[in-house]
């Protein structure tokens, strides 16, 4: 270790620096444009660069501005603060001024080394340390951010401990993705069987051509597994009792569709306001200085926005009867900032930006899951929150909303499927979460910040 130095971030940085003014050099825009805008909800939520906003800018500025391999760009405001990402491709983007951009000299160290640094809980503490404003709105100088110390090997040796991090950060993102990729397919499922009503208008149709109602049903079975008629004899072959389910599956659902209120349903199924399905729960305010980044015995996991999506600014607070607790299958809901978004697969106490949804009948929790997360609802949450200069949700956001509930046998057969991707994604979840305790305990050591 005689051959590691003592530096600070400004030591090993080419450049530090803020983005551009979200307003008036890098505003978002609702037409497509060649350019991107990376925010602060963008890398606390872990969004893919699809999903970022659209941008026009100066020329200058984006030469300036635009993210290259190697960036390392830091949240320096707001809840998500020293929430940080590592750019590891030339992208057609900028960033704005919620953010700070590490340009490493790669003379002195590698990108990827530094940001393991700043994946450290000595990093976390010093980002604490140096937060100030108020609860709503901290804020860091990125001055003083710069001055913080750690210990620098030589470039060979910086490349061995990244290749050792990285192994657990590339294989937890993969489950991340893999995760996403569930959370997609039970919500195409719910959208085909309770918004677009595809078995029932399979059967509607079948029915309308002159066919027998066995062959509207067989209609039905194609329309829910996907499958040709003859993928569906094939099946009744080799899995009789899959075949079976599915048959009677496609049986409970209705042959018929009526008018309510100017839409379409199908028949003998309820009609019912949202808001009268639940209660909202509102979770627990905790100063900042009471967090920790470390488990230790009488502290629990304290949950924000942010961590369904980001894994490197975990805190625990003190266990208290005082905080409100979730599992990792109750339905959260945010209620700032991306008001509306609905969260789970985290067990804790969660923080007053979320409300827990509790239902009054438990059959409907998956149900309401996902119709909570369809398209529709996102927007409408949207529209009705953003009337105020902080989108905020409550009891009343809910209130205009009216959910078409299926038949309790329905509604069993698909909280059953639900349930299947649930626990996929909790055994994900698990695996992340020994993937991250064994990273956490490795990089003091590989840091050296342990001697």
């Amino acid at each position: 270790m005689s051959n590691w130095q003592t530096v600070t971030l400004e030591d090993v940085a080419e450049s530090i620096n803020t983005g551009l003014d979200a307003i008036r050099r890098a505003p978002i825009v609702e037409h497509q444009t060649n350019l991107r805008c990376l925010r602060i909800q963008d890398i606390s939520q872990d969004k893919p660069f699809n999903e970022w906003g659209f941008t026009e800018t100066k020329k200058s500025d984006y030469e300036k501005y635009k993210l290259t391999s190697g960036d390392i760009i830091i949240a320096r405001t707001g809840g998500s603060i020293g929430v940080n990402k590592l750019i590891r491709n030339d992208l057609e983007s900028v960033f704005n001024n919620g953010l700070a951009r590490i340009r490493v000299n790669k003379n002195f160290a590698t990108p990827e080394f530094i940001y393991c640094v700043m994946q450290s809980i000595n990093f976390k503490s010093h980002i604490n340390a140096i937060s100030s404003g108020t609860a709503a709105q901290p804020n860091m100088k990125v001055g003083d951010m710069a001055k913080f110390e750690f210990k620098l090997p030589p470039l060979n040796e910086q490349k061995k401990i990244t290749e050792t991090i990285f192994a657990f950060i590339d294989k937890i993102q993969l489950n991340t993705q893999i995760n996403q990729t569930l959370e997609q397919i039970a919500q195409a499922l719910f959208k085909s069987w309770f918004v677009d009503f595809d078995p029932v208008r399979a059967k509607v149709q079948a029915l309308s051509d002159g066919m027998s109602l066995e062959q509207a049903e067989l209609a039905a079975m194609q329309a829910i597994s996907g499958k040709t008629p003859e993928e569906l004899t094939a099946l009744s072959q080799t899995q009789p009792n899959r075949y079976a389910e599915l048959a009677e599956t496609a049986k409970a659902f209705p042959c018929e569709m009526v008018e309510v209120d100017g839409g379409e349903m199908p028949k003998g199924w309820e009609v019912t306001p949202l808001s009268g399905l639940f209660t909202l729960i509102s979770g627990t305010q905790i100063p900042k200085e009471e967090h920790i980044y470390e488990a230790k015995e009488g502290y629990e996991r304290f949950i924000q926005n942010r961590d369904y999506s980001s894994n490197n600014h975990i805190t625990y607070v003190e266990i208290s009867k005082k905080n409100k607790r979730c599992t990792e299958k109750d339905i959260l809901i945010d209620r700032y900032g991306d008001a509306g978004k609905i969260r789970f697969g985290i067990s804790g106490v969660y923080n007053i930006a979320l409300a827990k949804i509790v239902l009054n009948d438990n059959n409907l929790t998956e149900y309401l899951r996902w119709f909570l997360m369809q398209p529709k609802q996102k927007a409408y949450f949207e529209q009705a929150s953003g009337a105020s200069t902080r989108a905020s949700l409550n009891t009343s956001t809910f209130k205009g909303i009216n959910v078409v509930i299926p038949s309790n046998f329905i509604l069993n057969i698909f909280s059953k499927i639900s349930n299947t991707y649930l626990d996929s994604l909790r055994n994900l979840k698990e695996e992340n979460n020994t993937l991250m305790k064994t990273r956490d305990s490795l990089l003091p050591k590989l840091l050296k910040q342990d001697v």
